[in-house]
Formats: structure tokens, sequence, C-alpha cells
């Protein structure tokens, strides 16, 4: 038996070593040892790489690791803009005119006046008028690039044109001084419309200098007046009519880079044509009113204008 006790002791003891073999030294309460794998040597090669990226910064004109120089940055190319296409815009400005307007009569042996009245009163209706007004309103238009560098087009446009002037005069009878007379003329005008070709030249890149040249055609109403003091004259006449010229101009156009919009500004000188009538009906005081029809009055004006504009389009 005790052979058998001691067989046993012995065999509970070789356990317990193998035992104690197969359990690892950290579950003892050790700290595990450094691992000394390929893992460090690629964390040592980061952590170098790190320090390298915080020194002095590269240059940059030096060789690259293939030995060629970094090459330098494009420059920046700008596109002209393109002129091609249809347009639409609004305008606004100022019309500064200019008119010569003529009241004249004529003499007449069964009429009211004397022989050296009717010099008197031409020359005091010989007038100057010059009426200033408010010009704006709508253009369209289309524009084509014959070359890389020159534009042609049309353009029309219409809007209002407020002229109203009125210019009066007086002067001395000379065959019965200290009566005299008045002359009085007027002029308005309602809408302005224009139909003209443009030619242009592009300038830097987004820039159109331009000329133009076409029809003009307004709404003239002129109107005169006749009084007196001698034996309270009067006399009155006047003609509306719708009235064609010329006009000539130039300007300049910027769109602005990758819009539909540009802006411009522009002059255009017109002419229109001439309106003229003729009134018949000189009355006098009495009891009742004398007529005097041979005394024929005769007026006429020509009015010309010179335009500053500016305005903006949308290009389609």
């Amino acid at each position: 038996m005790r052979q058998i006790r001691l067989l046993i002791g012995s065999t509970s003891a070789i356990a317990a070593l193998a035992l104690a073999a197969s359990v690892p030294l950290s579950a003892y309460g050790q700290a595990p040892q450094p691992s000394t794998t390929v893992k460090d040597d690629v964390l040592v090669a980061r952590t170098a790489d790190a320090k390298a990226d915080t020194a002095t910064p590269k240059d940059m004109t030096a060789p690259n690791r293939t030995g060629e120089s970094p090459k330098a940055p494009e420059p920046v190319v700008m596109v002209p803009a393109s002129w091609n296409g249809f347009y639409a815009g609004i305008y606004i400005g100022v019309g500064f005119g200019h008119a010569r307007a003529q009241t004249s009569t004529v003499f007449s042996p069964t009429g009211y006046f004397a022989s050296s009245s009717v010099p008197a009163i031409a020359a005091v209706g010989n007038q100057e008028i010059t009426p200033t007004g408010f010009d704006g309103g709508f253009s369209l238009g289309v524009d084509h690039e014959v070359s890389s560098n020159i534009v042609i087009g049309a353009e029309g446009d219409f809007g209002p044109l407020r002229f109203n002037e009125t210019v009066v005069a007086s002067g001395t009878y000379p065959c019965c001084a200290p009566t005299g007379f008045t002359v009085s003329q007027r002029i308005r005008t309602n809408w302005l419309l224009m139909l003209r070709g443009r030619g242009g030249v592009k300038v830097a890149s987004n820039g159109l200098i331009y000329g133009i040249g076409g029809l003009a055609t307004t709404r003239i109403i002129y109107t005169e007046q006749f009084t007196d003091t001698f034996a309270h004259a009067f006399q009155n006449g006047g003609v509306r009519a719708s009235k064609s010229g010329w006009t000539v101009g130039g300007g300049a156009e910027w769109r602005f880079p990758g819009t539909h919009w540009s802006i411009k500004g522009e002059y255009a000188y017109a002419s229109f044509g001439r309106v003229s009538g003729t009134s018949s009906n000189l009355q006098a005081d009495g009891t009742p009113r004398v007529a005097f029809p041979s005394n024929v009055f005769s007026f006429t004006t020509k009015l010309h204008s010179h335009f500053v504009r500016g305005g903006v389009n949308y290009r389609f």
C-alpha cells in the first residue's frame, strides 16, 4: 500500500507540472515581452517617414525621383466671347433736339396787314426750337461674326421720345407802333423707331466697338399761333405727321464672361423729314369778328436730334 500511495503522489506531481507548463506566464502576473516580429520593422520605417515629412520642405524646383524637373503650371487662356446670334434688351437715354421753325404770311390788298408788316412777321417767325426729353424703350437684334474679330448685324428699337418745347417771340408793326404782334411755335414728339445696321470690331476678348446707320422715324406734332395788339387779331395752325429720316452713330458693348448678358453705351444722330402746312383762319376783333382768308399763313419745320443711350442686352 505504501508503494501504491507513492506512485499516485508521483503521478499527481507530474500532472501538476505539465499543467503549469501549458499556462502563459502572463497568467501569473508577469508583463509580456516585446515581440521581435516584422511588424516592428514596419513601425520603425513609418516613424522615420513621418520625421522626414516634418523636416525642411522640399525644393519644388529640384529634380524628382525620375531625374526630371517639375512642369510649370499652364497659363489660363481667355476664350473670346461669341457675338453670334439673336439678342433682346432695353435702353434708356436722353435726346437733344434742334429745329428751325418758320411762320410767315403774305400781303393782300384786301387783307389785314400793311405791306411792311409781312417781312416783320417773317423775321419774328424765324425761330429756333431746342427740345430735350426722355428716350427709352426696348430693342431686338442679331449679330454674326464674319471673321475672328469682325462682327456685323442688324438692330431695331422702339420706345417713347418725350420732346415738348415752345418758343415765343414778339415784334412791333413798322406801320403802326407801338402796337405789335407775337408768334409762338411748339414741337412735340410721341415715339421713336430706329432700324439700323451695325458693324464692329472685337476688342479685349469680350468687348465690341461698333458703328450704326439706318432709318429713324418719329411722330411730330407742330403747332403755331399768331396774335397782335392792333385789333386783337388771332390765327393758329398745325400739322401732325409721322416723319422718317436717317440716323448714324456708334457705340461700345461689353459681354460679361460666362453669361448671356452684355451692357452698351452709344451715341446716335437722327435727322427727320420736314413738316409744313398752311392756314387761312386769321380773324380780327369786330362785331362779328372779321375774317381775312387772303392773308394765308405758312409754317414749316425740320427736326433733328442727338441721342445718348445706355442699355442692357440678353443674348440667346
